[in-house]
């Protein structure tokens, strides 16, 4: 059984299972290593039946989908498949793989310096193509939800590294490891979908196993299900749209991971599904950045990287010169503290800001000004070009935060928003109305420092970890007319955009860590969103600038440009020059 795998897929009405097991084969170096274990809530075709039966090595456990208990109780059961190979590679039923896929994990796995590795990424996006130059993720902590589970998020770009990355969250879509794990940390069936990763992170480190991030994909991963014909996102084929009793069992599975967490008292016995004993949950607390008991993040969790030293950066040939079409550029960012470190969940320190703006401002040929109070242009001042007096009044902030805390109290206002009340944007209108204001400080710096072509909002928290200096920005596709917007997706037509349905849901749609505004835009751009701003409040509705951004797009589609993105922390891979 040396060297074989066994591949888990739990998948659930999934078209894409039968494509994901053909890559599966059709790429891999050396195929009879290969076996599959399966859950497949379906009712298949003839068709569909034939091409499993067809597949070597390859277990099915049939589930009818009115049956099924969700997706926790279906990877549960793909263990129960195991016969010994020696390696498994648990994913999702919509993956694809890139040529050699199989040597490459057993490379990467023998790489990590460990007897005990586990790997693990959020994997990069295959609904526009399977681009052998994409890089995977690595996760960090983003925030606690409603009921205490802390949420993940992808953060930084792996592939500036020569090896894999130490780290402490894992992916349900993607894990690699001997399948002594299968055995040492067995899926707890009584979960449902929420608290799964963080739980079995948890889980698998205290029973001795160490988390990596490899720097090069391998799998790649479907985030927006568009084979599906649906055009709401809400209405998308998944376990809880279509069982609509889900939230009972999600709520005591959620009960479940705060008790396994030390966040709530009992006495329940997890068995075989509990904590391990090579190591202690405050053990992992201290290594993570992460108190769950006080539900606090530190700059280690809110990154991702948990080594005292980072790991060196992969040496790059000699940058090629950005093509800048004769486009004079100004960056523009800002801060104004408020007090985040206070806050119930998403907390940052001063300091966190400092460090990535400071990273920000590193970038070679990047001319950028930061508006901000006198005691952060102190500290800020070393780095940047420009400091400016935030003059924080004379913007949306000064203009319509009455209004916008006014509805933020609002009962009607809560009732919309339900279960994302503890998100900032529906909490604090300090922070929703720093949100709008980029376009406040875009459009003052048109007016204070004129002469440059385009205007450029950067969010700090696009570089919240350092690169290689000779990296850099790539302005060569540039519009003289367009506002560049970066999106989630370029087709906004399939989505329920009013107002009031987008702050109930809040999908991802726009990023705003980057907007590029033409100057001959910026005036035009800057009333539209401020009418824009004044309608929302006239609906009673307080939401971000993403969401507005949204209703701007679907108005004047033909002022726009969307550039596509697949993570939230986007930025370098987006518009930053890649070496030849």
């Amino acid at each position: 059984m040396k060297d074989t795998i066994f591949i888990q897929i739990a998948s659930y009405r999934d078209k894409e299972l039968f494509p994901t097991i053909r890559r599966a084969l059709e790429q891999a170096e050396n195929p009879s290593r290969l076996s599959f274990g399966i859950c497949c809530q379906d009712e298949l075709s003839a068709e569909e039946q034939a091409f499993l039966d067809s597949v070597p090595r390859c277990r099915i456990i049939y589930i009818h989908p009115q049956d099924s208990k969700g997706c926790c109780y279906a990877r549960s059961l793909t263990q129960s498949l195991w016969q010994g190979e020696a390696y498994t590679l648990q994913i999702d039923s919509h993956s694809r793989f890139v040529k050699e896929w199989d040597r490459i994990l057993l490379e990467q796995l023998h790489q990590c310096p460990s007897p005990k590795p586990l790997i693990t990424a959020y994997c990069p996006d295959y609904e526009s193509s399977e681009d052998s130059d994409a890089c995977s993720y690595t996760l960090s902590a983003d925030y606690f939800n409603s009921y205490d589970m802390l949420m993940l998020i992808a953060q930084l770009p792996i592939h500036f590294y020569r090896r894999p990355v130490r780290g402490a969250f894992l992916s349900g879509h993607f894990l690699f490891a001997s399948s002594r794990w299968i055995k040492e940390v067995p899926y707890d069936p009584h979960l449902y979908f929420h608290g799964e990763e963080i739980t079995l992170a948890v889980r698998s480190w205290t029973h001795g196993w160490d988390i990596f991030y490899p720097e090069k994909p391998t799998v790649f991963h479907l985030y927006q299900r568009t084979n599906h014909p649906e055009n709401n996102p809400e209405d998308r084929i998944c376990h809880w749209n279509e069982h609509s009793a889900f939230w009972k069992t999600d709520v005591v599975a959620q009960r479940r991971c705060r008790i396994l967490l030390g966040m709530e008292k009992d006495t329940a016995d997890f068995g075989i599904y509990g904590l391990g004993t090579a190591r202690t949950l405050a053990d992992y607390e201290t290594f993570s950045g992460v108190n769950f008991r006080l539900k606090q993040l530190d700059a280690r969790a809110s990154t991702g990287f948990v080594e005292s030293e980072p790991p060196a950066l992969e040496d790059m040939p000699p940058r090629r010169t950005p093509k800048d079409n004769n486009h004079r550029v100004l960056c523009v960012t800002a801060f104004k503290n408020l007090k985040r470190e206070e806050w119930v969940g998403f907390q940052r320190s001063e300091e966190d800001y400092v460090t990535w703006f400071r990273n920000l401002a590193a970038l070679s040929r990047l001319n950028l000004v930061c508006y901000c109070e006198s005691g952060m242009q102190k500290k800020l001042q070393p780095f940047f070009q420009k400091t400016v007096n935030l003059d924080i009044e004379n913007t949306f902030y000064g203009k319509y935060g009455e209004r916008e805390k006014e509805i933020m109290e609002s009962e009607t206002y809560r009732t919309l928003i339900k279960h994302r009340a503890l998100h900032p944007e529906h909490r604090y209108w300090e922070y929703t109305l720093m949100t709008h204001n980029k376009v406040s400080f875009l459009h003052r710096a048109t007016r204070q420092f004129p002469g440059y072509t385009h205007y450029v909002w950067l969010d700090f928290g696009g570089l919240r970890y350092p690169i290689d200096g000779r990296m850099d920005f790539d302005w060569s596709s540039l519009t003289d007319n367009l506002i560049h917007l970066q999106a989630f997706s370029t087709d906004l037509s399939r989505y329920q955009l009013e107002p009031a349905e987008l702050c109930a849901q809040s999908p991802a749609l726009i990023a705003a860590a980057m907007i590029v505004v033409p100057a001959t835009a910026m005036e035009w751009f800057a009333l539209a969103y401020e009418e824009e701003l004044k309608h929302y409040q006239a609906l009673g509705i307080a939401d971000d600038e993403q969401n507005l951004l949204v209703q701007l797009v679907r108005k004047y589609p033909e002022r726009f440009k969307l550039e596509q993105v697949h993570f939230w922390y986007d930025l370098l891979e987006r518009i930053m020059c890649r070496p030849e």
